[in-house]
C-alpha cells in the first residue's frame, strides 16, 4: 500500500489535500515547484542563464523556464520582472524570451513595449472618467 492509500484509509486530510493540490498542478502543466528565497541573487542567476542569447527564433517560454527550474510559471515572470528592474536586458515576444545581441532585437523591443504603455493607457481613460465621476469614492 502506497502513503497515499494509507493515508487515504487513516483519514489524513492533510495529506489527501496535498496529493489534491499535486494533481490540480499537473492537470494545469505545473509541477511541483521549489520555493523561491526572492533574497537571494544566485536564483535569479539561474534564471538569467537559461535565458538564450541570440534573437527572437531562439526565445525561451515560461512554462520551459518554469520546467528546467521546477518553478511555477509566476514565478519565473517575477524573476524575470526583478531581473528587468536590476538592470538585465531581456526582450520577449509571444515566442518567450532571450537575450539579445543586436540592437535591431533591442529597438523592436523597445517599440512593443511603448506600443502596450499606449493601449494600456487607452484601456485606463474610461476607467478614470467613470472614477472622476462619481467622485472616487464608490469603486
Amino acid at each position: 500500500m502506497t502513503d497515499k492509500q494509507k493515508a487515504s484509509a487513516s483519514g489524513d486530510t492533510d495529506t489527501n489535500a496535498s496529493a489534491k493540490n499535486d494533481h490540480q498542478r499537473s492537470k494545469q502543466g505545473h509541477s511541483r515547484t521549489n520555493s523561491i528565497p526572492q533574497n537571494d541573487p544566485d536564483v535569479y542567476k539561474q534564471l538569467y542563464e537559461l535565458i538564450p542569447e541570440g534573437h527572437e527564433h531562439d526565445a525561451r517560454n515560461t512554462k520551459a523556464l518554469a520546467k528546467l527550474l521546477d518553478w511555477h510559471t509566476r514565478d519565473v515572470t517575477k524573476g524575470i520582472h526583478a531581473l528587468r528592474t536590476h538592470g538585465s536586458l531581456i526582450c520577449s515576444s509571444k515566442r518567450g524570451y532571450w537575450r539579445p545581441v543586436d540592437v535591431a532585437d533591442i529597438r523592436r523591443y523597445i517599440k512593443g513595449m511603448r506600443h502596450r504603455m499606449r493601449e494600456i493607457e487607452k484601456a485606463t481613460v474610461p476607467a478614470e472618467r467613470y472614477l472622476a465621476r462619481w467622485g472616487g469614492d464608490h469603486i
